[in-house]
C-alpha cells in the first residue's frame, strides 16, 4: 500500500471526529449549563 492509501483513510476518521467534536460542543453551549456538571458530578 501507498502512503497515500494509509492516509486517506486516517484523514477521513480525522475529519468526521471533527465534525462530530463541533456537533457536541454545539449541543453542550446550547443546553442549560447545570446539565453538564450534574454528568461530572455523576462520574
Amino acid at each position: 500500500m501507498t502512503v497515500v492509501q494509509l492516509l486517506s483513510p486516517l484523514m477521513l476518521a480525522l475529519s468526521v471526529g471533527a465534525a462530530a467534536a463541533l456537533y457536541l460542543v454545539r449541543a453542550r453551549g446550547l443546553a442549560p449549563q447545570a446539565l453538564p456538571v450534574r454528568v461530572r458530578n455523576r462520574r
